[in-house]
């Protein structure tokens, strides 16, 4: 069904809604109010108001994974309308909380679908809760969004099953690279592994073990904290114990600095590499050792009048929602909850009010955004590959002039198929 037809159908008696719904692809609405979500979308005199929904952990232990990626999503849709939205569409948040009492990500899901009217879904902190969505995002032919993507729903490519974020697995080439050319380890390296419990993740672990152990490092301990706990004394402990030589890190962003602390106290000046943000600027900044590096699909934005013209899109858009220092442009979640949010609009506001679902999907693979400053080489989804970053950059503490600063920039990926 087009997204003529859902607004259409959205504005009916509501007992024939729910029937009529079943199987439509994406959505709009004329409603020019603010959004669940806080965001005012205002109504266009030249096409309706289409509504992306969001649905991530907003509440709970790991809000601030889900209430980051929502900010940044609240910049690009407040961005988007300011400049007139897109081919005359303007645009508004609906929001449903995977964390709430009673609820889970396949229903809220269901809720943006067929009582909101979304014409795509993005948000899923968790690579099992964008898993969970992806056969519903199939059956009803909307796209999803996903900030941790398996690799298995990537490749071989799922129709409605989009990324916003890097894939763990792809970093791991790049990062034995850098533990090998600027680390400067050699083979006999004594490593160990700090993650959490999502498949994506583990997945990660497995697949850097086995790389590491290729070029003769050692593995001396893999300690996983379960994604929800608090404390992580008893894994940090232990890594502690096995006296690594380096620590590859995805534990949850909260858990870095006791890592930090407990390695250091103990006299080891091991390198801790985070994967996939894990540290992210607040972390690499507030803990300030040179040791700590973080590993990101995405460049930092710490200036507010920023050079490259995507970073400087990117300061406007958070500025205007309040969130312009370097904290604030630069959350677990925010630039990639940001260019997902922003690169999806624009899909959906170019498809049109005849778009079905398919053309849809087929639209996102269309999107490609530069965006000097922000990301290396062009950002959108490929045909090949629902994965919209070639590149990565790696971060860390610069002791001596007092910032953080990259450590290796425009590393590549590594292939996801392999």
């Amino acid at each position: 069904m087009s997204l003529t037809k859902r607004w259409t159908v959205a504005t009916s008696v509501a007992v024939v809604a729910g029937a009529i719904l079943t199987g439509c692809g994406g959505g709009g609405s004329t409603s020019s109010s603010a959004s669940s979500s806080g965001s005012s979308s205002g109504s266009s005199s030249s096409g309706t108001t289409y509504v992306l929904g969001v649905d991530d952990v907003l509440s709970g232990p790991l809000a601030g994974y889900g209430q980051s990626f929502l900010t940044s999503a609240k910049a690009a849709v407040a961005y988007i309308n300011s400049k007139g939205g897109v081919n005359g569409h303007k645009f508004q948040l609906e929001t449903a909380d995977s964390a709430a009492a009673g609820q889970n990500a396949g229903a809220a899901a269901q809720q943006l679908i067929s009582a909101k009217n979304a014409s795509a879904i993005l948000g899923f902190t968790l690579s099992d809760d964008c898993t969970a969505v992806s056969t519903l995002a199939t059956t009803r032919k909307v796209p999803i969004i996903c900030t941790s993507t398996p690799s298995a729903l990537l490749s071989p490519v799922k129709k409605f099953v989009f990324a916003s974020n890097d894939v763990e697995v792809q970093e791991v080439p790049g990062m034995v690279k850098f533990a090998q050319d600027t680390l400067h380890l050699k083979s006999g390296t004594k490593f160990a592994i700090i993650d959490s419990s999502p498949t994506g993740v583990q997945l990660w672990a497995k697949s850097l073990q086995s790389a590491l152990e290729n070029v003769g490092f050692q593995m001396v301990t893999h300690q996983t904290i379960p994604v929800t706990a608090v404390n992580g004394s008893t894994q940090i402990s232990q890594v502690v114990s096995a006296k690594p030589d380096v620590v590859f890190a995805e534990p949850v962003a909260s858990q870095y600095q006791p890592l930090v602390q407990a390695l250091r106290a103990a006299g080891n000046q091991a390198p801790i590499v985070a994967a996939h943000n894990g540290a992210n600027y607040v972390g690499v900044s507030t803990i300030k050792d040179p040791g700590l590096y973080d590993v990101t699909p995405t460049e930092f934005v710490t200036d507010t009048n920023p050079t490259g013209s995507g970073a400087q899109l990117y300061a406007a858009a958070m500025s205007g929602i309040g969130q312009g220092t370097a904290a604030g442009m630069n959350g677990v979640i925010g630039t990639a909850g940001f260019l997902g949010t922003y690169a999806t609009a624009q899909a959906v506001g170019k498809c049109g009010d005849s778009c079905t679902g398919d053309q849809l999907a087929a639209q996102m693979e269309k999107v490609k955004l530069s965006l000097p400053g922000l990301v290396s080489g062009d950002y959108g989804w490929r045909s090949s590959l629902h994965q919209p970053y070639q590149k990565y950059f790696i971060y860390h503490w610069d002791a001596s002039a007092q910032k953080t600063v990259p450590a290796a920039s425009a590393v590549p990926f590594g292939d996801l198929s392999q």
